[in-house]
């Protein structure tokens, strides 16, 4: 029996050391994102199985061990500050916890920088050791995709032999995360006497040294694996304008690409990214400040205190440390690399370790035991099911690039009874239905069951149109697929032009500065008829981007139609001096010139010399 405890002491160990060597490695095919879904499936289970094992110790042994950091009281507010922002701030919970799931990254983060600083020295040294054999690894993996060699290899899944694949996802976290476990390796050539251990530390090190070198080269602007960051002087506005909203939670985790859309400064417009949406701000600091809100950017600042304060540049933990901050600091890195941040915490800080052993008495071990059960059954059962419902809706899309759209049909709606708060599974089921609705409707002899199932197939895209919305409100996209969803039915729905325009409308209070929404509006109305508010709303398109084209070409067809041709004129004469004579546009906005210039507009009416006719009013018009 008291070999039991050791046995599962070494079984908790290997399964954290597993974890830390595959954490980086770690993607799977079985999702439509390959990487954070990936990882957050590797780090949900496996810490869930860790503290399982602690629970079993807990009843194993007579008493039990506790560990205290000078981290741990902020690394604990930080956990509880993403929890409750996901819960009070994050209008879809779902999105916050599980995909992108911004909070749960955060708060596993914190749950394995507590295991690990628990364990001995020992493990300490050898979670080190496995941490960079699978840096190594990624090294390896980087140089071989740059050299081409990685596309060339047949048994590989297609997304893996992409140039742009690298498995931490996001090619800048690969760099800083290559970058910060250098020091530890110049420290072993440096300061180690044994002359193998020498070798092969320089060795691993010319190998991480070589694949961070082709990561920056492929990571230059320009190139087909270059990332697109926001520029600080448009990510700063929106992380100081986010507290509008909430400034102790922000406005949730995972929701940055709310507060983009609706805080970018106009000038965004202006850059040649204008178009681009943004899933997080210039830095992760920036991104977290403008998610979680200002409680957690001071947590991440007295960290950085307390690291400075007890500075120690002999530490090569401590250099890499301050590696992984400056990368959160200055860089876009990805949510799912700050497990590793908080790894590196935890081994670099020393703590203290008191017994509690009048704590285990049998009450205080069920009472501290099945709250935790629970809490980890509940994990496995809601994460496990999420992650059965991106397996299925990944296989119904397959299914449907094959041409198979009937079994599409199928897997698209058991991912939406799997996951019914996914915003993404509802909008493509809505889309799917009124696809597969308007290809039965080109059938010339159509019978009254078909019939029947069109009309089926509308109602269900409306429906699941109104689920998109209904489950994340705060999204642009959703309230504009509604609005195409409605504009696709309107020659046969009674007041789909009504609702299309609302839920335009409510895309737009959302994306103010987007001329996109606003041309599609001015759009709608002009195939409506409403040339008035087609010019009120295609001239605010123009103010947003007074460079678009398309704005100002569809802002002169509604100026013809409200009769107001000099002004179309103006708007076309524009647009061709914005395409200029190589576009391909360029002969088509011409055309319309020409037929505008043998256009004449309806002169005004004269003003009325005196004394003016009094015209009669509406009741005296009906009595006569």
């Amino acid at each position: 029996m008291n070999r039991l405890p050791k046995i599962i002491d070494k079984i908790e160990s290997a399964l954290l050391l597993s974890l830390l060597f595959l954490y980086p490695l770690f993607v799977t095919t079985l999702f439509p994102n390959l990487f954070d879904t990936s990882k957050l499936l590797l780090i949900s289970f496996g810490l869930g199985l860790v503290t399982l094992i602690k629970v079993v110790k807990l009843f194993l042994k007579d008493s039990f061990e506790l560990s205290i950091g000078k981290y741990d009281i902020f690394m604990l507010l930080l956990a509880l500050i993403f929890l409750f922002s996901g819960i009070f701030a994050a209008y879809n919970k779902v999105e916050a916890f599980f995909l992108p799931g911004n909070a749960s990254f955060v708060i596993f983060a914190v749950l394995i920088y507590f295991y690990i600083n628990q364990k001995s020295e020992d493990f300490k040294s050898n979670a080190l050791i496995v941490l960079t054999a699978s840096v190594f690894i990624l090294s390896i993996y980087q140089i071989l995709n740059f050299v081409g060699i990685i596309s060339h290899i047949p048994f590989l899944p297609e997304a893996v032999r992409l140039k742009s694949f690298n498995p931490m996802g996001n090619i800048l976290s690969l760099i800083v995360i290559l970058i910060a476990i250098l020091p530890y390796l110049l420290d072993k050539i440096l300061n180690r006497s044994d002359l193998a251990e020498k070798i092969l530390s320089s060795l691993v090190a010319l190998a991480i040294i070589s694949g961070t070198i082709v990561s920056a080269l492929m990571a230059i602007p320009g190139k087909d694996t270059s990332v697109t960051i926001l520029n600080l002087k448009h990510g700063f506005p929106i992380a100081i304008d986010s507290l509008k909203e909430n400034p102790i939670f922000g406005v949730g985790p995972s929701y940055f690409s709310y507060a983009f859309n609706k805080f970018r400064p106009l000038d965004f417009n202006t850059t040649d990214i204008w178009d681009i949406k943004f899933l997080q701000n210039s830095s992760q600091f920036l991104t977290i400040f403008t998610e979680v809100g200002i409680l957690s950017v001071l947590i991440f600042v007295y960290l950085g205190y307390l690291l400075y304060k007890t500075r120690d540049f002999k530490n090569p933990l401590f250099i890499s440390l301050i590696i992984l901050l400056l990368g959160v600091l200055t860089l876009p890195i990805s949510f799912s690399s700050l497990p590793l941040v908080f790894v590196l915490f935890a081994l670099q800080t020393t703590s203290k370790t008191y017994k509690m052993g009048y704590f285990v008495k049998k009450i205080p071990q069920v009472l501290i035991a099945v709250p935790v059960v629970t809490v980890v059954f509940l994990v496995f059962y809601f994460f496990g099911r999420g992650f059965y419902a991106e397996n299925v809706f990944l296989q119904g899309v397959k299914k449907l690039n094959s041409g198979d759209a009937v079994l599409a049909y199928e897997l698209i709606n058991k991912s939406v009874a799997l996951n019914p708060y996914s915003d993404r599974f509802h909008q493509f089921a809505a889309n799917l239905n009124i696809v597969i609705a308007q290809n039965m409707a080109q059938n010339q002899n159509l019978t009254d069951e078909d019939k029947r199932n069109i009309s089926n197939l509308i109602q269900q895209a409306v429906r699941e149109g109104k689920a998109a919305v209904s489950v994340n409100p705060k999204k642009a996209a959703n309230w504009e697929s509604l609005s195409e969803i409605y504009r696709s039915i309107m020659s046969f729905a009674k007041g789909a032009d009504t609702f299309a325009v609302e839920s335009l409308r409510q895309a737009i209070s959302l994306d103010p500065i987007n001329p996109i929404l606003r041309i599609k509006l001015g759009s709608l109305y002009y195939s409506l008829g409403k040339y008035e508010e087609a010019v009120d709303v295609l001239k605010l398109a123009v103010l947003a981007k007074s460079d678009h084209p398309n704005a100002r070409y569809n802002l002169a067809l509604a100026y013809k139609e409200n009769k107001q041709i000099d002004r179309a004129k103006e708007q076309i004469k524009i647009v061709l001096e914005l395409l200029g004579k190589e576009s391909k546009d360029y002969e088509v906005a011409l055309k319309e010139l020409q037929n505008l210039e043998s256009l004449t507009e309806p002169s005004p009416i004269p003003e009325p010399a005196e004394p003016q006719v009094e015209l009669p009013t509406n009741e005296e018009a009906l009595t006569n």
